[in-house]
């Protein structure tokens, strides 16, 4: 219902009629003040519904299709929106959105457990005989672990061919991918914790999180 509502929407606020709701009347003059492409909303909303839908990934292909969907679209959506037109943005983009997808599956996954859902891929669970079961009770052995650093490795590969693509990049497309410090630090604990997802270290919040991200907004880097 909640999706159908978002469908609905986008398409009114292309004709001009967004419906009365706080957020839709701020992404209608949003999208009318920078013009920005209907398709990635689009995009958003129809791969949101899907997964709604299926409630799990059956590969590490089709995880990272969905980040490519929902996060760089958003990431697209962010270049447009300050007029960058560039192939080495769109492809950094590309690539952070994917990590930034595939972390925020990795570090919800106790809460998704709780709810008997999991989002880590099937595919990557049946490579070190984990059940979604061992995942629901919140197992924390070593095929487990296992299993979330190879998802968590693909995350990282993407983080890194995002940052490799810096010196090919218009100076101001930095402020869009401040957020690779978001990324960068749960991966970090991540790998600290000996790839146990349901550490609570995981849980805490990084209290220098934005000056670590102002201080990268002055160096020009992400």
């Amino acid at each position: 219902m909640r999706m159908q509502f978002w469908r609905d929407a986008v398409a009114k606020i292309v004709q001009g009629s967004p419906p009365q709701a706080p957020v839709a009347n701020e992404l209608a003059g949003a999208c009318n003040y920078y013009k920005f492409s209907r398709r990635w909303l689009e995009r958003i909303v129809e791969s949101r519904a899907s997964q709604l839908n299926s409630n799990f990934f059956n590969s590490m292909k089709t995880m990272e299709e969905y980040a490519e969907h929902v996060h760089s679209s958003l990431y697209y959506l962010l270049l447009e929106c300050l007029g960058i037109k560039n192939v080495h943005a769109d492809h950094a983009a590309s690539h952070l959105g994917k990590a930034q997808g595939i972390v925020t599956a990795i570090r919800a996954t106790p809460f998704h457990a709780s709810k008997r859902r999991v989002f880590l891929p099937t595919d990557i669970l049946s490579k070190h005989r984990v059940s979604q079961e061992d995942i629901i009770r919140g197992n924390s052995s070593q095929p487990v672990k296992d299993a979330v650093f190879d998802v968590a490795s693909i995350a990282h590969q993407h983080l890194e061919k995002a940052r490799s693509l810096k010196s090919s990049l218009p100076p101001e497309s930095n402020l869009v991918f401040l957020n690779a410090s978001i990324c960068d630090h749960y991966l970090k604990i991540l790998q600290r914790v000996d790839f146990n997802v349901f550490d609570g270290k995981l849980q805490h919040k990084n209290a220098l999180l934005a000056y670590h991200m102002y201080a990268n907004k002055l160096r020009k880097k992400f």
